[in-house]
């Protein structure tokens, strides 16, 4: 299944994590941000139009956006905002993170079990990772 709903897709994630996640809290959220909590961990889930000027932000940003080659290669290129920033395109179902984050897997396990979506890394992030030997994917 493709070409999910941004809108849609934060809602109902919004519910899933106010009512069946004990372990997250849901600090702020409105019709296109999140704020949610693990722990100590805070996390803010956005639906964006684009990412292409993204600063570093200060705390994990979950972007639902599209997955454009310019952001890609920013991700690639900084350190810092890869750290930061994991872009999620819920038309490809395809994303670009190296976020260590717990809020972002149970985006993933919230898109696998109300949607039947497993999103997979770009191709495109994951050999600019091989390429700059950030990534090892340990063949041979």
């Amino acid at each position: 299944m493709t070409g999910l709903d941004p809108i849609e897709v934060l809602a109902a994630f919004h519910r899933h994590a106010a009512d069946e996640l004990p372990d997250v809290d849901v600090l702020e959220g409105g019709p296109s941000a999140l704020v949610l909590q693990w722990r100590r961990e805070v996390v803010d889930v956005q639906l964006r139009p684009t990412l292409e000027r993204e600063p570093v932000p200060a705390r994990p940003l979950l972007a639902i956006a599209p997955l454009e080659t310019t952001v890609v290669a920013r991700l690639l290129d900084d350190e810092r905002l890869r750290a930061q920033l994991g872009v999620y395109d819920l038309s490809c179902c395809a994303k670009a993170s190296a976020v260590r984050s717990s809020v972002f897997t149970y985006f993933e396990w919230f898109l696998l079990e109300a949607y039947g979506v497993k999103v997979v890394a770009s191709s495109s992030f994951t050999a600019g990772l091989v390429e700059r030997g950030i990534l090892s994917l340990g063949m041979g």
